[in-house]
Formats: structure tokens, sequence, C-alpha cells
């Protein structure tokens, strides 16, 4: 009972260390953002840098960081994977849908295709993600019985 208490405390401050890092990387100029970095502790994952599927810079950046604690909260580092959902490439982390690769996202990104830049975000999650997961299950199954933000399936779709 007690490690699983010093896991969750663990837990909610690289939690709060990656929002204030977030916060602290997204620019003060008036108007909508024209990039969000989505990173902990210097741990780059991906660059939303276009609106896409009808969500802005913004809203893109929320939903995956929605995902992203609940990957942190429930889930391993790993398989890092893509399936096509619609035709676009999309990045899942044990099995949780973690973005989406749209057209647009190519030319922002400065990409040759839809699948090679999932291929590069998908190799930065592989990379880095370990480095940042507490320890509690580094390499084993995600934790019994543990409930995600935004509940078993963190999907955010319209």
């Amino acid at each position: 009972m007690r490690t699983t208490a010093i896991l969750l405390v663990c837990l909610l401050v690289l939690v709060l260390g990656a929002a204030i890092g977030l916060a602290q990387n997204r620019t003060r100029a008036a108007g909508p953002p024209t990039e969000a970095e989505i990173s902990i502790d210097n741990q780059v994952f991906l660059r939303i840098r276009t609106p896409a599927a009808g969500y802005t810079i913004l809203e893109r950046e929320q939903i995956v960081n929605e995902r992203l604690v609940a990957i942190l909260s429930c889930h391993r580092p790993e398989p890092v994977t893509i399936s096509s959902i619609r035709g676009k490439p999309t990045i899942y982390v044990d099995g949780v849908q973690f973005v989406t690769v749209y057209p647009q996202d190519v030319a922002a990104n400065k990409a040759t295709s839809m699948m090679q830049l999932a291929r590069i975000w998908a190799a930065n999650l592989r990379r880095g993600l370990p480095k940042v997961m507490p320890a509690a299950h580094p390499t084993g199954p995600a934790r019994p019985g543990c409930v995600c933000p935004g509940g078993p399936e963190v999907s955010v779709e319209r």
C-alpha cells in the first residue's frame, strides 16, 4: 500500500512537471499558437504545427496530452505501434490511441508522407517514453485495476 502511494505521488510530480514544461514552452504571443510541443522533461515526442480534423493546434495538443496522461498513469511505454484509421496512420502506445497523422502535418513538419512522419513520431516515443515513465511498470503489464483518466479507453474524436 505504501509503495502504491509513493508511486502515485511520483506520477503526480511527473505529470505536473510535464504540464509546467508545456506551459513554459508555449509562446506568449497574441493569437492562437502556431506550434505545440508534446514533451516531458526535455524529451520531445512530436510537434503539432497545424490544425487538423476540425481541431485547432491547441485542441489537438490538449487531446494528445490527455492521452499521454492516461499512458503515463496506467500503461507501459511499449509497444508503440502504427495502425490506420480512416486511411491515416495513427500511433498507439500499449494499445492506447496517442495521435493521428494528417496530410497537413506532413507539409508543416517537412516530411515526405504521413507514414514517414508517423514513423518519426513513433521512434521519438520509443526512445523517450522509457526515460520518463515511472519505474512502477516500465516493462510489466498495465497495472491491474488502474482506471485511466478519461475512462478505460481514452479516445477523443469528433
